[in-house]
């Protein structure tokens, strides 16, 4: 392979990312939307005989939204991402680039508003679907809901059932009743009255507990989202396409002994053409020896990166690929690293060719 003259820059197309707003948007609803349907059409269908078990229905579509959407506000509120993350890493339709874009959201500062917002077109994506489901049996359907139980009665469900519907107390037909309670209760010696009133309440359910909360809550996080890359975006096109004169100078060596950080998921067959195999970057950062930390080149840095850089020591690695292997970073590119690295006491910019 030809040696690459990292120093000998030109001009190169700028590198979109794949991974977007829109994509995650997109990707998430369609998986929500099957989900849904798999798991809404078997449990709305019901028996031969058209009859639907409402408490199950009920779980489905009203106490299994309502029960996310409270943790989800928790996680709001405490920033916390942990089941987010871990469905985002073990998803198996998930391309294996997003997957890593996870690590470098974190770094930057933005993962908890990334988590946040594919799980919101998640869930409604599964709550699409679960509507769909149960629209199409509607029309197409004699649907029935029975409830059997050998301890609860009808007068014990009807006051919680009541609190659930508050929300939507204007819409009488859709309030549950006693007497609903009552016909639609179904024994081993017969089978309850035939009623259809049901539908009313389950859908006012899931709309309220569901869809427009999660709408909602999808909105507020692309408000998050937009602002944070409108804030990169800004750092990117404000950076001078010449390097001022008193930008530090690169080095073209690594220290004996530095410990290199891959902190921006190389892929696999270019991080073998590296000196010394990098290895994934640890919570906690060693600032007993020096580092070389490897970049997207194309990435502007920021300050979290900056935060967890200082009181250490090493050199940044800006690096550029693309499917056929490491090429030059744009000279932009690389005086925008040397800038942040003059921000950074004990920091530079490593020039590296790869080997031969």
């Amino acid at each position: 392979m030809p040696r690459l003259q990292f120093e000998e820059t030109t001009p190169l197309p700028n590198r979109p990312s794949s991974v977007s707003p829109a994509t995650i948007r997109w990707i998430f609803l369609l998986l929500g939307l099957l989900a849904g349907l798999l798991l809404g059409w078997p449990l709305l269908a019901g028996d031969a005989r058209g009859q639907v078990n409402l408490l199950a229905v009920l779980m489905l579509l009203a106490l299994l939204p309502l029960l996310t959407l409270l943790l989800s506000l928790s996680a709001l509120l405490r920033r916390k991402d942990a089941a987010m993350r871990l469905l985002w890493q073990h998803l198996p339709l998930l391309p294996a680039e997003w997957k890593q874009r996870l690590r470098q959201w974190r770094i930057r500062g933005d993962g908890f508003w990334w988590l946040f917002y594919a799980g919101q077109w998640l869930a409604v994506g599964f709550s699409l679907g679960n509507l769909a489901a149960f629209t199409l049996l509607l029309l197409f359907t004699d649907l029935h809901f029975v409830w059997r139980s050998t301890l609860l009665q009808a007068a014990d469900l009807q006051p919680w059932l009541e609190i659930l519907a508050r929300p939507w107390y204007f819409w009488e037909t859709a309030q549950p009743t006693l007497e609903w309670l009552q016909q639609s209760r179904g024994n081993r010696l017969g089978e309850a009255r035939a009623l259809n009133d049901w539908w009313r309440f389950l859908l006012a359910a899931q709309l309220c507990y569901a869809l427009l909360p999660r709408l909602l809550l999808a909105a507020w996080a692309s408000r998050h989202l937009q602002r944070s890359l409108h804030k990169a975006e800004a750092v990117r096109t404000a950076t001078p396409a010449h390097p001022a004169p008193d930008l530090p100078g690169m080095v073209d060596q690594a220290p004996p002994g530095a410990l290199w950080i891959d902190a921006a998921w190389l892929p696999t067959e270019w991080a073998a053409s590296l000196p010394t195999a990098p290895q994934p970057e640890p919570q906690d950062l060693p600032n007993d020896r020096p580092l070389v930390v490897i970049v997207r080149a194309w990435e502007p840095p920021l300050a979290e990166l900056g935060d967890r850089l200082r009181d250490r020591h090493g050199l940044l690695l800006p690096l550029d690929w693309n499917e056929a292997g490491l090429r030059p970073p744009r000279a932009e590119h690389l005086d925008e690293w040397r800038r942040f690295a003059s921000t950074l006491d004990g920091w530079r910019v490593l020039r590296w060719r790869p080997n031969t």
